[in-house]
């Protein structure tokens, strides 16, 4: 009995994946399963080959005038009169026809309906219920759902009219000009949601969602068609296994193949396959039937939307995600829900004025050079706070200062290079590594899985955390910033006492950090800033990337500005300080001194092995000043005592 389930379950999966089914190889105790499952294949066939697929489509648009059509030649089926056939099959068949009531042309799917013997009446079991739905479905009035106008049973056959829709299935679409981008795929979505809501709030369910079921027709008007009617006709006599097979495999919820019965939550799954096949061309869980769709989910072998487009935006790739959860309640519990999620991932409307893309070459040159002030003021403002910071810590004031607006501008500049180069090595490193990687998978693909598996892990602890929220990633790279920061200060305290003391009066233990023999501390300091840098860097990146499909909130990212702002300013400081405090040495008193500073005849001279206050003015007459020519580092002259640096 249950392989001949599962040849019941093989059938009905075709019959909803449009295919021919194998009628062959049933016991003849489910001779009624296959007879209602016959009535199913027949009106799966009339909505294939109906009026809103290619052919009635193509036909209407290339000769058939939308105007009122001649009505004195025409047949008449029920209330409706025939004005051509424009699809079917073996078992209907679809025509344009005009509905008098309404004065306008319909699709008609008429399903011809063999007489059963079991049936005493003559009439299939079921056969009521499809009229039933399509009734209630005719209550449904929302501009991005098929309107049905009426259905009935006359002359043997169950009829069905509804709107002539002219354009082209979604699936069509991306058979035909390919994947959508993510902006499009949202307009898509935004108006399923809203037609489902609507479908929802009727007390019906779709359960039939696929890319071959909505249309877009030639103005851009997305529409939702044909509702899984007439699935009750299997319910009634089919085994207990197949009963879950209401819809495209492809498009079931997980749960749908356990029995459960469906839900909004099932048909907000469906929207989710959509969406993800509409961007990608592929369903997120594939099979070549439906006992292998039954047993990927069940092994939960499922296809991420970001492997397969790491390049949509974060946002919409968790609202699909979120969707498709295996488990329902996961997943949005209402279309009204999904559809406010897609409201905030959607990128804002443009503001209106010029067209950015027709800027003239006079805004573009204004722009460039915008940004070209903005870095001369970044190296200007660099430049003064460091050179204040430098001769602060030389003792250098009054008189002696010599700096100006353009040397702080070339200070600031030169202050900014170390730190750009490291931060270049370390982008050429991550970049080199990623391509060592891709080599290495492809030379050896017994790699290629345990690296897809460690980046699905990354991906789901990702959302499982929250941080494919752009808010929440600025958040926590804000936090995780500042704790670096401060184990940074904390590691290299030492570093920062010397270059932040006066050497003219500090004690020789703290600034014989600064001597040249602790170059690796210096360097290990210097890097640590660096990258932390770049990585608020990487993170402000990330947040900004966002902006246009994400409300930011301001908090995060002036927090991540703040980070990065120290970073660079302790780096360039100790940078001048630790470098660039080459000085000409005398001798004065028999003692070796520097030159710090000069202003008209006088000198200022520091004297490390003097007591404090180390530095004094010295009149370059003045006898005891005898100038060597030698240039030094004057941190060089700092004994290093017992000073022990970090390693």
């Amino acid at each position: 009995m249950a392989g001949d389930d599962d040849r019941v379950l093989e059938i009905a999966g075709a019959i909803a994946d449009g295919s021919a089914p194998n009628w062959g190889g049933i016991d003849e105790a489910l001779d009624d399963a296959l007879g209602e499952l016959r009535v199913i294949a027949g009106i799966a066939e009339m909505h294939r080959q109906g009026g809103s697929g290619e052919v009635s489509t193509a036909s209407i648009a290339e000769g058939v005038s939308p105007q009122r059509p001649d009505l004195s030649k025409t047949e008449r089926w029920g209330p409706l009169l025939l004005l051509e056939r424009v699809g079917g099959g073996g078992f209907g068949e679809v025509y344009r026809a005009w509905d008098p009531a309404l004065d306008h042309e319909v699709a008609l799917k008429l399903l011809r309906v063999p007489p059963r013997p079991s049936s005493p009446s003559g009439t299939p079991p079921g056969s009521g219920t499809v009229i039933r739905e399509a009734q209630l479905l005719a209550r449904v009035r929302h501009p991005n759902v098929i309107t049905v106008h009426g259905a009935l049973e006359a002359n043997g056959q169950i009829g069905i009219w509804m709107d002539f829709l002219h354009g082209r299935t979604l699936d069509r679409v991306v058979q035909d000009e390919g994947p959508m981008s993510a902006a499009e795929a949202m307009i898509v979505g935004d108006s399923l949601c809203r037609a489902l809501a609507a479908v929802h709030r009727g007390g019906l369910l779709h359960r039939d969602i696929k890319a071959s079921n909505v249309m877009r027709e030639a103005g851009g008007r997305i529409v939702l068609l044909d509702f899984g009617t007439g699935s009750e006709l299997a319910l009634a006599s089919v085994p207990a296994a197949t009963q879950r097979i209401v819809g495209t495999p492809l498009y079931l919820a997980p749960e749908l193949f356990d029995g459960v019965a469906p839900s909004i939550p099932s048909d907000i799954y469906s929207l989710g396959v959509l969406l993800f096949y509409l961007v990608s061309g592929t369903h997120p869980v594939s099979g070549r039937s439906i006992v292998d769709i039954r047993s990927a989910h069940q092994a939960g072998r499922r296809v991420l939307l970001s492997d397969v487009r790491s390049d949509l935006p974060r946002n919409f790739i968790a609202l699909v995600e979120r969707a498709l959860s295996p488990e329902p309640e996961d997943r949005y519990q209402s279309a009204g829900a999904m559809l406010r999620d897609l409201a905030e991932a959607a990128p804002p409307s443009p503001a209106p004025g010029p067209d950015p893309d027709a800027m003239s070459g006079a805004a573009r040159a204004g722009a460039a050079a915008g940004m070209v002030a903005g870095a001369i003021l970044l190296c200007a403002i660099l430049g003064y706070v460091t050179s204040a910071a430098f001769d602060l810590h030389l003792g250098i004031g009054g008189d002696f200062v010599s700096d100006g607006p353009l040397a702080f501008v070339a200070l600031g500049a030169q202050d900014l290079v170390p730190t750009l180069i490291w931060m270049g090595i370390a982008v050429l490193l991550f970049y080199a590594a990623g391509a060592v990687v891709a080599m290495i998978t492809s030379v050896v693909p017994a790699l290629r899985r345990p690296v897809a598996r460690a980046r699905q892990w990354w991906q789901a602890s990702i959302r499982r955390l929250n941080l494919d929220d752009a808010n929440t990633r600025a958040g926590v790279a804000c936090a995780a910033g500042a704790i670096i920061f401060g184990a940074i200060c904390l590691t290299f305290g030492n570093v920062i006492a010397g270059v932040t003391s006066q050497i003219a009066d500090a004690p020789l233990d703290t600034l014989s950090i600064l001597h040249p023999m602790y170059v690796r501390t210096h360097v290990l300091y210097g890097l640590s800033l660096d990258m932390l840098l770049l990585l608020m860097l990487f993170g402000l990146f990330q947040v900004l990337r966002a902006r246009r499909t994400t409300r930011i909130q301001s908090g995060p990212v002036l927090g991540l500005i703040a980070v990065m702002g120290l970073s660079l300013l302790f780096h360039a400081l100790a940078w001048r300080i630790l470098y660039r405090n080459e000085f000409r040495q005398a001798m004065f008193e028999g003692q070796t001194c520097f030159v710090l500073a000069r202003h008209l005849d006088e000198l200022l001279v520091h004297c490390p092995q003097s007591p404090v206050p180390r530095n004094r003015v010295v009149n370059q007459t003045d006898a005891r000043l005898q100038l060597t020519g030698r240039v030094e580092q004057v941190s060089s002259a700092f004994s290093p005592g017992s000073t022990k640096a970090p390693h």
